[in-house]
């Protein structure tokens, strides 16, 4: 092949898979690192619950703070559990993904009713 032909199917495969990357992107897993220290109720804003997928083999628990930052809290912990019983968030204020509403073997409930 000559020089000029090779360029240009060089170029059109680069285009071609750059074209894919944009279109299949590949995220992971959105928390890096983990705490194991309580969140107080006060601070928390919202909670979201990603359980394990194709994308990431951990169940994450993403906690958004009222000052906006977010926080990733270990799911193994005894008191996360406890996280939906937070008085002032409504069920608008928790997600979570798919209908999974376990941590492990731990039940994870919504505002339940107080006894």
């Amino acid at each position: 092949m000559k020089t000029p032909q090779l360029l240009l199917l060089l170029a059109v495969t680069l285009c071609c898979c750059v074209a894919r990357l944009h279109a299949f992107p590949t995220r992971g897993c959105r928390c890096i690192r983990t705490t194991s220290d309580p969140v107080p109720t006060r601070v928390i804003r919202r909670i979201e619950v990603v359980p394990v997928s194709g994308l990431c083999r951990r169940t994450e628990i993403i906690v958004t703070r009222r000052n906006g930052s977010k926080l990733c809290v270990n799911p193994d912990e005894a008191w996360t559990p406890h996280l939906g019983r937070t008085p002032h968030l409504g069920r608008s204020h928790v997600a979570l993904h798919g209908m999974w509403k376990h941590f492990g073997q731990k039940r994870f409930e919504l505002n339940p009713p107080l006894n």
